[in-house]
């Protein structure tokens, strides 16, 4: 499973996304969120998963940048922003620490 976010931050921790989902592997997922601004928006894409760890609790996060094309000053959206079929292996990954220091996920990371 992946947790998808749509965020105007773009760090990886998130304490309240505009958007989630929570996706399956290999399934296709829709998000969409508004917000009210009269700056213009940067929104990123994020991908919690943890495909490259074997221990649930250490999260890998991928941070996409969604285009300025796909964010619409008002409500009738004309196009969608398509990622594709995205291989986690080929992106960069960012990992998050656990909040516990004696995790195996705080050991990897810190070489200890």
């Amino acid at each position: 499973m992946a947790l998808i976010t749509l965020s105007k931050n773009p760090f990886f921790k998130e304490r309240k996304p505009l958007a989630k989902v929570l996706v399956k592997m290999s399934n296709q997922f829709h998000i969409a969120a508004s917000t009210y601004s009269r700056l213009a928006s940067v929104f990123y894409l994020k991908i919690y998963h943890s495909c490259f760890n074997k221990n649930p609790a250490c999260k890998d996060v991928t941070v996409l940048n969604v285009p300025k094309k796909f964010v619409y000053k008002q409500r009738n959206q004309q196009d969608f922003y398509s990622v594709g079929a995205l291989h986690l292996e080929n992106q960069p990954v960012q990992l998050l620490d656990s909040a516990k220091k004696n995790s195996r996920c705080y050991l990897r990371r810190f070489g200890k």
